[in-house]
């Protein structure tokens, strides 16, 4: 975290703030507020079934049973933070909020983080140079974009779709995200893989 900053030179006397973006920061939201009670950490949370479309290009041996799980988890810890430490202090916000309506999404942000606006805030950038993203589709991107959004639509199977949904439905309910499952036969067998899925976890370890 900061120690990254002050072994690569990258902080100074004029460093007002460091931001720190490693996966799974939220799972030590007691530890970072308990070495910096000032901190602010934005929790972004995206729908699961684009998440889990994006990751399987990397990951494609990951079930969306195991996704789900881990998605769920995540949001759960992200919300007993905001409960614990105050909304002043943990951020959750929806990606796709942020790319849909960026300047009112990064305006809330900058209230947050008490913080003023500055352009470079809709540019991407990395280690304070232009950055195209990390895409797992391998697009390149010089602003904000709304193109990944519904990907899961053409790219996943119903089944998958459904079984991800039984798994999160009511947090996907909860923060706005429409089911798409409606065919009795289809959950059926999502609920059957659902049910299973603790002891294929176990046997697959």
């Amino acid at each position: 975290m900061i120690w990254i900053g002050l072994v690569t030179t990258q902080i100074s006397p004029d460093t007002r703030y460091w931001v720190e973006k490693s996966p799974y920061n939220e799972y030590y939201a007691e530890q970072i507020f308990t070495w910096w009670p000032q901190a602010r950490c934005i929790h972004v949370l995206r729908d699961p079934r684009d998440n889990y479309t994006s990751y399987r290009r990397k990951h494609p041996d990951w079930a969306p049973e195991f996704f789900a799980s881990n998605w769920k988890r995540s949001l759960q810890t992200g919300m007993l933070n905001q409960d614990n430490f105050g909304a002043q202090h943990y951020l959750l916000l929806r990606y796709e909020d942020l790319v849909q309506s960026p300047q009112e999404t990064i305006q809330s942000m900058l209230e947050f983080l008490e913080i003023d606006w500055d352009s470079n805030l809709t540019t991407p950038s990395r280690a304070g140079q232009p950055w195209q993203g990390n895409s797992m589709f391998s697009d390149e991107f010089s602003g904000i974009s709304a193109a990944p959004l519904n990907r899961w639509k053409d790219n996943l199977e119903p089944l998958d779709v459904a079984v991800i949904e039984m798994m999160t439905s009511p947090l996907l309910e909860s923060w706005g995200y429409d089911l798409a499952t409606a065919n009795n036969k289809l959950s059926i067998t999502a609920r059957m893989r659902v049910l299973s899925w603790p002891v294929r976890k176990r046997l697959s370890l």
